[in-house]
C-alpha cells in the first residue's frame, strides 16, 4: 500500500521554515513529507517511524530521499541554506540509503547547501553507537547529522557527548511536561 502510493505520486513535500531570530533571515527548512491516498491524507503515525523497521518497505528512506533529489535537480532554488530531513538509525545502518543520501549531500554541497541529517530519538543507546561509522560517513560527504527529540527516551548527555552530532535538538517536553523531569538529562 505504502509504495502504491508512492508509484501513483500521490505525495506532497512540504517546508517548515526555520527563521534566524537575531536578524529574521532564512536560516534552514525542515522537510515533511505527507502520503495521500485518494484525497485522504495518511497519518505519519501510521507509517513513520515504524516502518523504518518494517520488512515489507524495503529502503523507505532511499525511496523518499530519490524524490528530494528529483526536486533538487529539477529546481534547487526552492531549497534553502539548511535543508533538515529525519532518519532512523537503522536508516543509516543500510547501505543503499547511506549510499543515496551520501550522493544527495554531496549534490547539495555543490550548491552551496546543507542536507542536515536529523537522527530521531526513537531507539535505545547502543542503536545509536551502532551507527556511528556510518555517520561520520555520512559526515565526510558533506551532510550533518544530528540528534532530534532529545530527552524522549533513554540516551544520556554521556551518550550524546560520545557521538559526533553536528547538533542536538531538544525535545519540548523538557520544558513542557512536568514527567519529563524524570529523565536522566535533569540529574547530570
Amino acid at each position: 500500500e505504502f509504495f502504491e502510493v508512492f508509484e501513483n505520486k500521490s505525495w506532497h513535500m512540504a517546508q517548515q521554515k526555520i527563521y534566524n531570530a537575531s536578524d529574521n533571515s532564512l536560516y534552514g527548512c525542515e522537510l515533511l513529507i505527507r502520503l495521500f491516498q485518494g484525497e485522504r491524507f495518511i497519518s505519519n503515525g501510521r507509517f513513520f517511524p515504524e516502518i523504518c523497521r518494517d520488512a515489507r518497505f524495503p529502503g523507505v528512506t532511499a525511496t523518499i530521499i530519490e524524490l528530494v533529489e528529483q526536486h533538487f535537480l529539477r529546481k534547487p532554488d526552492i531549497f534553502p541554506p539548511v535543508t533538515f530531513f529525519n532518519i532512523t538509525p537503522v536508516d543509516v545502518e543500510d547501505t543503499t540509503t547511506t549510499d543515496v543520501l551520501k550522493r544527495v549531500a554531496q549534490l547539495f554541497a555543490a550548491h552551496e547547501r546543507v542536507l542536515a541529517l536529523e537522527l530521531s530519538e526513537i531507539f535505545e543507546p547502543d542503536e545509536l553507537h551502532s551507527c556511528e561509522i556510518a555517520s561520520l560517513a555520512l559526515k565526510e560527504s558533506g551532510a550533518w547529522v544530528g540528534l532530534d527529540d532529545f530527552g524522549v527516551l533513554e540516551l544520556t548527555l554521556e551518550d550524546v557527548r560520545r557521538f559526533p552530532f553536528d547538533f542536538v535538538k531538544s525535545d519540548r517536553g523538557l520544558c513542557l511536561d512536568e514527567a519529563a523531569l524524570a529523565n536522566p538529562l535533569h540529574t547530570q
